[in-house]
């Protein structure tokens, strides 16, 4: 197992928001033992697709996902497709990892929006206090 798939499987159980023992209680749910700290620094490999099937249950996500990353669906070093899928790999990792940006743009854009709120909220109210203030004062002038 090459050290993608393991980012790959990092990524996507921090995304879950879950812990790495979290991760293989799930896994063991299926019936399967993962270390997941060894498979996550790519120190493992996977070789039998219920291994697979389990952890992509666990990570909620499709197992052929996991299968092409894995490198498990290649028959031999030869097979002439090999370098399309090292490439569809990458491109899918980089998609990934900008998939994520910008769920971290939308989450700073949705707190920045909140703060805009409460601004937009105190201002008013100034402004409604100031009005009132401006009222009482010409109310006493007159």
């Amino acid at each position: 197992m090459n050290t993608s798939f393991g980012a790959l499987v990092r990524h996507r159980r921090r995304t879950l928001g879950l812990t790495q023992d979290q991760l293989a209680r799930r896994a063991a749910a299926q019936g399967t033992t993962i270390d997941v700290p060894t498979m996550e620094m790519g120190q493992t490999s996977m070789h039998e697709r219920s291994t697979l099937e389990a952890l992509a249950t666990a990570l909620e996500w499709n197992v052929g996902i996991l299968v092409v990353v894995s490198g498990l669906s290649s028959t031999s070093p030869s097979d002439p497709l090999t370098p399309f899928r090292h490439d569809a790999k990458v491109t899918y990792l980089r998609a990934v990892d900008q998939i994520e940006m910008v769920r971290e743009e939308v989450a700073g854009l949705r707190d920045l929006h909140k703060v805009l709120q409460l601004w937009r909220s105190e201002l008013a109210q100034r402004v409604q206090s100031l009005s009132s203030t401006t009222n009482r004062q010409q109310d006493t002038d007159a």
